[in-house]
């Protein structure tokens, strides 16, 4: 068995050359991240940092939705101004979007 090398994620652009835009993902009344665009182009994922309430393996879990979804939302055509929309968070819930967050 020799190792295979796997292509990178074909997601949006995320170095984005003005300010930004973020959403929170909540459960349970608990920030797990923001995702962000630039309403042009860009688009990502910020995770919050763990905590007492917000284990490291939950922020993790949705991580690997979020970033999935990214990779979905971008190879099917949707534009990076789009992202926000809470309906395509789902399960998960969507915060108002608004400045992005600054650690």
């Amino acid at each position: 068995m020799a190792p295979r090398k796997v292509g990178g994620i074909n997601t949006y652009p995320t170095s984005p050359a003005g300010r930004t835009i973020a959403a929170p993902v909540l459960v349970a009344g608990h920030t797990l991240g923001w995702i962000w665009t630039d309403r042009d182009r860009c688009a990502g994922w910020w995770p919050a940092e763990p905590s007492a309430d917000v284990p490291a393996g939950l922020i993790s879990r949705v991580h690997g939705h979020v970033v999935a979804r990214l990779v979905e939302l971008h190879t099917r055509g949707v534009p990076a101004a789009e992202v926000l929309d809470p309906e395509r968070w789902r399960p998960y819930t969507l915060g108002e979007p608004g400045p992005e967050p600054t650690p």
